[in-house]
């Protein structure tokens, strides 16, 4: 027998998309309980009224269970209350009765449906002829379970075997870390055999289900408490994400003739409620951990009609509200920066919030719990691959290409509850390539799906998040797509990336961030996490500091579409400014870096896809092009020498790619290598480019040329003046200014403006204002006539209006900026 776990269905990392891992604990030790005497007491009935008033939800009052006594002790004593004693019939958590009375329907009226039934009858047949015999052993963590190199152990026949070594693997972590797969894969077991069962009947698929629900309840209370808080798992993460399915199937097997009253007792008492005490014991803080400990212990009260852990799971300490405060950004966005993580995140909340409906909450009703299905939506590039930004999961995942057991990215449920249009568009378009299928279409999918015109994807900065994308055009099919990250570092999933760019056009990844391997994996802190492994500057060979920066100006105007961010706690002393145009051909880089005390080696990394060219005469190096800080990991250096000419290179993709024009500002050197690539592939090796600048300052201006066909005209570029770019495309020329060190009110730090002329315009010369005393900034700007959808950009101070050459322009402030847009 051979099951390769990081490939195939034992391996629950892939299911959940991202690896686990451990995030810093929460500062109070404090176990989180809401024993009787707080949740009757008057600061639990404000703090009640304050989170429905500040969500815009009705508050939910709790409802003393009948003969449910809590406790506080490690494997409490719950008294089991069952179903005559609640108020909703079976199933009553995660599934509710009406809904599986609408997939009982469906399995017998609807092909998809009923495809997915025998899908379900037919796995459940095949773990039939299985040994159901559960090891008494508890799990590890599943990323041990790898050779040294990193690469995923594979299990033959009873032995760990290395594909990248051919060696065996021993030893108890070993060992452990695999029975994290075998563990996954009996809850799995269980899933479908209890689905199988709530839809068809069948009492064999229920019995089986109960076996081996009872080995674990009997096996429970052996497993002591590991490092990272789990009993059952190494990780009480883990434990929960694992306890969601069990309580849920429990629930679904609750009306099961072979079920007695006394084994659900004894799965209650002896399994659901101590999980429940041991999630308890491990608090986190705002994190995801948390996130699947509330939809764990919400999970097991409903499941056991226990609506003391629901509430507390809702509206405790660190419950569902707690999160949608402290977690949730105003912009949607989960707080640790990656999207991996938000869709992490935001499958447990949304169990919660789908169980908790079958008990008179309404969840859904809150505003930034909403905004979480849209991110994934708004944020994805155009062909729905996600960005792999800070620890950002597998690399090159599209949100259209699969079906969440456990509703990653499904939208069936958001859809049916909000019946947002965008969400429709987006199912129709997963629908032209796969097959409808899953639990959260079949339990919670609505009947039909209305038909709607494509949502178009629109520039938009995530000004909580601290992450902003220029898009060009709006539709899908031909867009550019760049996104720069400034704000949030992401706590300890977090990379040292600020003000890296993510490149997105000709239908393809460009240059984008490669994710994140397996947490144990040696590139991981050596290679990913560092700041040369970025598309980036990374100053002295050395990576960033841990920063939040900010974005002063951003700009979606169809003639103006800019973004200008700094992050100087990147590197102490060093102003670290990076700005970026978007045009309807190429997008313009303007890096900016300087320290007044002291010289510096800056060099700007770009990490392309595809096979590289440069038209420079690069020869190997003798030695590294660094050393530490991930720069160890670069193979098959080159270099240039010095060079103060503009210089091309390139990144094909059988005939698409990136074109890359550099315009250097001072002299500088030029490297290649050959460093680790996509998450998904380390040891495959990706090219990468690294221009250097020695001195006290740096600025590196690149013209970036997406192209879809070999033969496309390229755009080129020159330095006018001090201050000045001009780009020359096959559609005409362009003027780009930028000077963000000069703070005086009323001068300009920013401008750019299309010709059909092609000739130098430079703004510095051509351009003198003045602030009068009502505020108005008068501005003559000589050849304006030549000039076409300019836009120009100014230190504010007082000024209130601008006018060009007699005539008042459009304004927009952000700031201590003003931008006036020609008319």
């Amino acid at each position: 027998m051979t099951f390769r776990p990081f490939k195939g269905v034992l391996f629950v990392l892939s299911l959940l998309l991202i690896p686990s891992t451990s995030v810093a604990a929460a500062s109070n030790p404090d176990s989180g309980r809401l024993n009787e005497a707080f949740v009757h007491s008057p600061g639990y009935e404000s703090l009640v009224s304050a989170r429905a008033e500040k969500f815009k939800t009705a508050p939910i009052r709790y409802t003393k269970p009948v003969n449910h006594p809590g406790s506080s002790t490690a494997a409490p004593g719950y008294t089991p209350v069952m179903n005559t004693q609640t108020a909703n019939p079976r199933p009553q958590s995660f599934i509710g009765a009406l809904e599986l009375q609408t997939a009982k329907k469906r399995v017998v009226n609807d092909t998809w449906a009923k495809n997915y039934l025998k899908r379900l009858e037919s796995e459940s047949n095949s773990f039939l002829k299985l040994d159901q015999t559960i090891p008494r052993k508890p799990a590890g963590y599943a990323s041990w379970y790898v050779c040294k190199d990193g690469t995923p152990l594979e299990y033959k026949n009873g032995q760990n075997y290395c594909p990248s070594d051919k060696q065996i693997y021993e030893g108890e972590k070993i060992e452990a870390g695999r029975l994290a797969y075998e563990h996954n894969e009996r809850v799995r077991q269980i899933k479908i055999f209890a689905t199988a069962f709530a839809l068809n009947g069948n009492e064999t698929y229920a019995e089986a289900a109960q076996h081996l629900l009872l080995q674990y309840a009997d096996m429970y209370k052996d497993f002591a408490k590991q490092d990272k808080g789990g009993r059952w798992y190494y990780q009480s993460l883990d434990e929960a994400v694992s306890a969601v399915d069990l309580a849920s199937s429990y629930d679904l097997l609750y009306s099961s003739r072979s079920f007695t009253a006394e084994e659900k007792e004894k799965v209650e008492k002896e399994l659901l409620f101590p999980i429940a005490e041991t999630l308890k014991q491990n608090p986190y803080s705002k994190s995801n951990w948390q996130a699947w400990h509330n939809a764990a212990i919400g999970m097991i009260g409903a499941a056991a009609g226990n609506k003391q852990l629901l509430d507390e799971a809702i509206n405790g300490k660190r419950g569902f509200y707690f999160l949608m405060d402290e977690a949730v950004l105003e912009d949607g966005f989960w707080w640790e920066g990656s999207m991996a993580y938000h869709t992490y995140a935001l499958a447990p909340l949304s169990i919660l919030a789908q169980t908790a409906s079958h008990w008179g909450y309404d969840l859904y009703s809150i505003e930034k719990f909403k905004k979480m299905f849209d991110i994934p939506l708004l944020y994805s590039y155009p062909n729905f691959v996600q960005p792999a930004n800070n620890d950002g999961g597998k690399f090159g995942s599209t949100i259209t290409s699969y079906t969440s057991s456990r509703g990653y990215n499904d939208y069936e449920l958001a859809y049916s509850k909000y019946k947002d249009t965008g969400y429709a568009w987006f199912l129709h378009t997963k629908y032209e390539k796969l097959s409808r299928t899953g639990d959260f279409a079949l339990f919670f999918g609505s009947d039909s799906i209305e038909e709607a015109a494509e949502v178009p994807t629109e520039s938009l900065q995530l000004t909580s998040i601290g992450q902003a994308i220029l898009r060009h055009p709006d539709s899908r099919d031909e867009q550019s797509y760049v996104l720069m990250d400034y704000g949030e570092h992401g706590g300890s999933h977090g990379h040292y990336d600020k003000l890296n760019i993510d490149l997105y056009g000709a239908g393809m990844l460009l240059a984008p961030d490669f994710g994140t391997p397996g947490y144990t994996h040696p590139l991981y802190r050596g290679w990913y996490k560092q700041s040369i492994s970025h598309n980036t500057v990374t100053i002295d060979g050395k990576s960033q500091s841990e920063t939040k920066g900010e974005m002063p100006i951003f700009s979606s105007s169809p003639n103006f579409k800019y973004m200008y961010a700094a992050a100087d706690g990147a590197y102490e002393g060093v102003t670290y400014e990076r700005s970026m145009w978007m045009e309807d051909e190429f997008m313009l880089d303007w890096f900016f870096v300087k320290d007044d005390a002291k010289t510096h080696q800056y060099d700007l990394a770009l990490h392309g896809l595809g096979e590289f060219e440069t038209e420079l005469p690069l020869q190997p190096l003798g030695s590294p092009i660094g050393r530490g800080g991930g720069y160890e990991h670069l193979k098959n250096p080159k270099g240039s020498g010095s060079i103060e000419s503009p210089w091309r290179s390139s990144w094909d993709q059988n005939g698409k790619g990136l074109r890359t024009f550099s315009i250097p500002f001072e002299k500088s050197s030029v490297f290649t290598a050959d460093g680790p690539g996509p998450s998904t592939s380390p040891s495959q090796l990706t090219p990468t480019i690294i221009q250097r600048v020695t001195g006290n300052a740096a600025q590196f201006v690149t013209i970036l040329q997406p192209y879809t066909k070999p033969n496309t005209p390229p755009v080129t570029g020159k330095r006018v003046g001090q201050y000045g770019i001009r780009a020359d495309s096959p559609s005409g020329t362009y003027h780009f200014f930028q000077n963000h060190q000069e703070k005086t009110a009323g001068k300009l730090t920013a401008a750019k403006a299309a010709s059909r002329k092609r000739a130098d315009y430079r703004f510095d010369d051509n351009l003198s204002a003045s602030i009068a005393a009502n505020g108005e900034l008068k501005v003559t700007l000589k050849e304006a006539e030549t000039l076409e959808n300019t836009t120009l950009v100014f230190n504010k101070g007082t000024i209130t209006s601008v006018s060009v050459n007699g005539k008042a322009w459009k304004t927009v402030s952000q700031g201590r900026y003003i931008m006036a847009f020609q008319k």
